[in-house]
């Protein structure tokens, strides 16, 4: 079943460039429907899209004008049962705040997909559709 395409949405969030495309890639070519945006408030403004069906969040911890974990709470307000992915290159980053997992980069593709898919499979668990 790893190799197996799952139907969900994620939204990646990093405001470092070549980690955006590399971790969209990763998970498009896992067979995933990707959302991308370059920081914060961009981030919001897909969030707000009412067409749009995310699962996960995959959020950098440092962003400009924000911080992943404040991205975290406030797109739970906008999806219900969202799942959150963290992923940082700071070793001196405080993680208390998440949510979810902790990825430290440079994260492997399959490192990265393999986290989505726990993340889908525990809210499937939970019953958040």
């Amino acid at each position: 079943m790893p190799n197996e395409p799952m139907t969900a949405g994620i939204l990646v969030v990093d405001d470092e460039e070549a980690d955006l495309h590399a971790h969209a890639k990763a998970l498009r070519d896992g067979g995933f429907e990707v959302f991308t945006a370059g920081g914060y408030f961009d981030a919001l403004e897909v969030l707000d899209r009412a067409e749009t069906i995310i699962d996960v969040l995959v959020a950098g911890i440092v962003l400009k004008l924000g911080n992943g974990f404040a991205l975290a709470r406030i797109a739970r307000l906008h999806r219900s049962g969202l799942k959150t992915i963290h992923v940082t290159g700071f070793d001196d980053v405080p993680t208390a705040e998440a949510d979810g997992p902790v990825l430290r980069k440079p994260v492997s593709a399959a490192d990265l997909i393999a986290a989505v898919r726990a993340a889908i499979a525990e809210r499937a668990s939970a019953g958040d559709d």
